[in-house]
């Protein structure tokens, strides 16, 4: 018997289309298709909001897309799959990140050779960008002290043998596009002890003094 696909299959080359702070929710979703989970949560701005004004309404939306071509199956064996989140902040994108370990649609390795040609200061986003190839993750900082800095990630899965193997590299730049650093993490774990995770934006909207309220939740599975 054939497998049954789970989820449903998105374009993850169009994620390089996609611009911090302007890409909007329904062009998202025009190019990547329905979400498996949309969430969005609304609020007002107190009187302590850093970034609106008092009782200014906001809303934090999260996407969620995963799709695995032969299914869950028996978790001892491999089932190669790709997940991607994106979150908007009124509308507009603030983070994505995307993980896949599809043969012939993987997220490219990392080369950890060419990190010794970032320097602390000098190099901008666009170079780094070109040193490193597209990311596979952005993230747009608005609610905190540095608000306008940005970073860049990778990751790379590999699902082969029976050890999953997973390298993460994150890049971060200041408000004028400078480098100020980078990490990056290897982890490994047994085959069938946990599934692919999904990607987790690389850090949780942190929510400037006055944003945390947050009555109003909607939740819809696709």
């Amino acid at each position: 018997m054939a497998p049954h696909p789970a989820g449903r299959n998105f374009a993850q080359s169009a994620f390089s289309a996609f611009v911090l702070d302007r890409s909007s929710v329904a062009e998202v979703e025009a190019a990547l298709g329905p979400p498996m989970q949309r969430t969005t949560m609304r609020g007002l701005a107190h009187g302590r909001s850093l970034l609106l004004a008092p009782g200014t309404p906001f809303s934090v939306t999260i996407l969620i897309y995963y799709f695995a071509p032969s299914g869950f199956g028996e978790p001892a064996q491999a089932h190669p799959a790709k997940a991607a989140s994106a979150l908007f902040f009124d509308g507009r994108l603030a983070a994505y990140a995307i993980d896949s370990a599809i043969p012939g649609d993987a997220n490219a390795a990392i080369d950890e050779t060419r990190l010794a040609a970032l320097h602390q200061g000098e190099t901008t986003r666009d170079e780094a960008i070109a040193l490193l190839g597209p990311p596979d993750g952005q993230l747009l900082h608005l609610m905190d002290a540095e608000r306008g800095a940005t970073e860049i990630s990778y990751s790379w899965l590999n699902m082969d043998g029976a050890t999953v193997q997973h390298r993460s590299l994150r890049v971060q730049f200041d408000t004028a596009g400078q480098l100020t650093g980078y990490t990056l993490l290897d982890n490994a774990y047994p085959l069938g002890s946990e599934p692919i995770p999904l990607p987790q934006l690389q850090e949780p909207p942190q929510f400037a003094p006055g944003l945390e309220s947050l009555p109003q939740v909607d939740r819809e599975h696709t």
